[in-house]
């Protein structure tokens, strides 16, 4: 999460009431971020010869992507996403896989600002200062929540590659999504250490033919 203060009239104003009602919206940037429910099943296929030794095999995976919330601060101004550069970490907290552990991702999405304009349409912070009310928002973006490819397919290889030597890896995912806030400033919200499960969802074996 990128660190942020505020001068003392800045800290003043976001909380200040404008002579003609309703909130002074301020220019505060108040946001971290979280990913949940990254996977990699690893399905296992072991060849084997008449004494019992693999001579051969046969690995598949399915990678779920992660759920991406964005928590909202009370009266933080929205951000325009415009990218997530993506960092896998072995359990030393190194990059695994090589250079095939770090990627950028083109990430288009508003995360509304911690504000709320009380319409019955919609649950909006678009509306004029005077009817913004703060609030506190856990914000998932729908169209991408979930299907963002976050996790790349080298990855994926790597890791069933792993397993089927018998040393799955224990990883975790940095992300940094980078954008602009409302006032037109480069923001960033740093995820550092998003579990990833691995797992094996199933082991066979079969004779040589």
């Amino acid at each position: 999460m990128k660190k942020w203060m505020l001068p003392a009239l800045g800290a003043l104003a976001l909380t200040a009431c404008t002579p003609g009602g309703g909130v002074n919206i301020g220019q505060g940037f108040a946001m971290d971020g979280s990913l949940a429910q990254a996977e990699i099943a690893v399905d296992l296929v072991y060849v084997l010869d008449s004494a019992g030794n693999v001579v051969d095999g046969e690995t598949s995976y399915v990678v779920t992507q992660p759920v991406v919330t964005f928590n909202v601060k009370p009266q933080s101004v929205g951000l325009n996403l415009t990218s997530a550069d993506v960092e896998i970490l072995d359990e030393s907290g190194n990059r695994y896989a090589d250079i095939a552990g770090r990627y950028l991702r083109n990430y288009s999405a508003r995360v509304p600002g911690g504000f709320t304009c009380g319409t019955s349409e919609a649950d909006t912070d678009q509306c004029a200062p005077a009817q913004k009310t703060p609030i506190a928002r856990a914000y998932r973006p729908a169209s991408q929540s979930g299907s963002l490819p976050l996790i790349g397919d080298e990855v994926g290889r790597r890791v069933a590659q792993d397993c089927f030597t018998g040393d799955c890896p224990t990883l975790k995912m940095r992300v940094i999504f980078n954008g602009t806030d409302e006032a037109n400033r480069p923001q960033s919200v740093n995820v550092p250490a998003a579990n990833l499960i691995v797992r094996v969802n199933s082991v066979t074996t079969k004779k040589e033919e």
